[in-house]
Order: structure tokens, then sequence, then C-alpha cells
């Protein structure tokens, strides 16, 4: 599908020069729904998978490892740790604490945040998060693994700086395109006297 180029009325046009017209609504799906249908036996509820410990760990079949169930904020650094973890697991050079401690884990961040999308956001707690991850992942081997850093405030404050900077430049954007608009709506008012 080419990208829309502009909206004008009820017509969008295309970047390949072609119109879709008489359009009544437009939907724009900026966030995404869980689903696992490869994995039947994995539910999903209130768009979170409910059992896994600290947002990784399935804690009914601890070989199954989750990578990016969490929402926004330092994500890809948030991968990488979750990452270092789960090939610890897997490799069986990190250990998982008690079934108990792990449903604690999560009853309490239930109680804490809810049950939904809420969950498994990592806002504010950074620091508190990526800490458990490498406590738990451990210091690793000499030569056999990534050593994970501490946590540094900076990557909080870089990547807060950074979302400043994609609000600015589409508010900049979007005031560019609705200038744009008013000015193609002025120029047809002007044709039609």
């Amino acid at each position: 599908m080419p990208l829309t180029e502009r909206v004008s009325n009820r017509t969008v046009h295309l970047t390949n020069g072609n119109c879709i017209t008489d359009v009544d609504h437009i939907v724009f799906g900026t966030g995404y729904s869980w689903t696992l249908p490869f994995l039947p036996t994995v539910p999903v509820r209130n768009n979170r998978v409910p059992d896994l410990y600290q947002h990784v760990v399935w804690q009914k079949d601890p070989t199954l490892l989750f990578v990016g169930a969490v929402a926004a904020g330092l994500t890809f650094k948030v991968f990488e740790w979750q990452s270092v973890l789960a090939a610890r697991l897997l490799a069986g050079r990190a250990t998982l604490p008690s079934a108990e401690v792990m449903q604690k884990w999560e009853a309490d961040r239930v109680k804490a945040r809810g049950d939904g999308v809420k969950f498994t956001l990592l806002f504010p707690d950074f620091e508190d998060y990526f800490e458990t991850l490498r406590r738990l992942a451990g210091e690793g081997v000499e030569g056999k693994g990534r050593k994970l850093p501490k946590f540094r405030r900076e990557w909080v404050r870089a990547f807060f700086e950074g979302l400043e900077r994609r609000k600015a430049m589409w508010r900049r954007l979007n005031l560019k395109s609705r200038a744009a608009l008013n000015t193609e709506t002025i120029h047809k008012e002007v044709a039609r006297l």
C-alpha cells in the first residue's frame, strides 16, 4: 500500500498518484495489542501476558522467555538486558528465585499498577528494573557473554531529551501540514468564486 500524501475533505491522496474517495473515517493504529496465536497455552489478559516474572520468564515454564513484553521507555536497552538474562537462564548460568517469590512479585505489581497495560510500564522505576535484571543475570563468566553495567540515570535523561526532540519535530510537521491544507482550501474557495 502506498503512503498517504495528504487528505482533503473526504479524499485520501496517495504517494503513487491514486486517490481513495468518499472516506468516512481514518483510524490511526498507534499502539498494539498482544496476541500469541502461535502459543495457544499462553494466555493474554488485559493486553499483557500473566505469569511473566520480571516481564521475561513465564512462571509455568521457565524455559519460555519473553523479550520486549514491556511498555514504553528505554525499550532497546531493556530488550538487551532482558536478552542477557534470558541467555544466561537458558545456558544454566543464572538462577531464578522461588516460585513463591516470583508469584509475589506479580501480585505486588498488579496491586500497585493494575492488571493491564500499566503493569508492563517501567516508568518511573527504570533503575530498579535494570538493577533487578542485572542482579538476576549475574556477572557472567569472563569472555562468555555481556557484562551488564550499573544503571546510569543519564540514559533516562537522554531518552527524554530525544522524546522531546521527536515531539517538537511532529509539532513542526503538523503545523506545516495544516498550513498547506489551509492554503489548498483557500485556493479552492477562490477558484469557486
